[in-house]
């Protein structure tokens, strides 16, 4: 009878030289070795599961935003929870949100920060506008050159947003605290 090829576990063998616990951990970690963190019901933990989850799995419902488009979660992280943890550390704060600098970056110790949720939501692919931008744009639409749809096309915003930029139903200057502003 064939043993797990583990050291020091003789249980024995059910597929690719490993028992049925170390073979689950191979498909499940990509590693039969298990590293006893401890920490599989923390909050780090669940971010670090929901990470692989968006970038590694297509019936994942955020796959199509991560990696979907490309966004991967770095070697080092993918099949190492204590590596991850190691560079992101614990949550700093109770409602800490791991951000990526760069939004088309990867999941990596160099693009990657704590935040709260109001930085970690304006860290997005919408479109950004910034002051300068929107002031042009309400001083084209009132010298009566362009008509709103002319704007949208300029602009390559939808006839909704420039409506609302124009009619200072939204984006009144200091409103968001910052100089940019920014739109679906």
């Amino acid at each position: 009878m064939r043993i797990c090829k583990i050291e020091n576990c003789n249980k024995s063998h059910k597929a690719k030289g490993y028992c049925a616990n170390h073979y689950a951990l191979l498909c499940r970690n990509g590693t039969p070795i298990t590293k006893q963190h401890r920490m599989s019901h923390t909050k780090i933990y669940k971010v670090w599961e929901h990470i692989k989850q968006r970038c590694l799995n297509p019936n994942c419902e955020s796959y199509k935003d991560y990696g979907g488009r490309g966004i991967i979660i770095c070697d080092k992280w993918k099949n190492d929870f204590m590596a991850f943890y190691n560079d992101v550390g614990n949550l700093p704060f109770p409602k800490a949100e791991l951000d990526r600098k760069e939004n088309d970056g990867n999941y990596e110790p160099d693009n990657c920060r704590w935040v709260t949720r109001a930085i970690n939501s304006r860290n997005t692919r919408r479109i950004i506008l910034n002051w300068f931008t929107v002031k042009s744009l309400r001083r084209l639409y009132n010298l009566h050159k362009y008509s709103l749809k002319d704007l949208c096309k300029i602009y390559n915003l939808t006839f909704s947003t420039v409506c609302h930029i124009v009619y200072n139903n939204r984006w009144i200057e200091g409103s968001e605290g910052e100089n940019d502003v920014k739109i679906n």
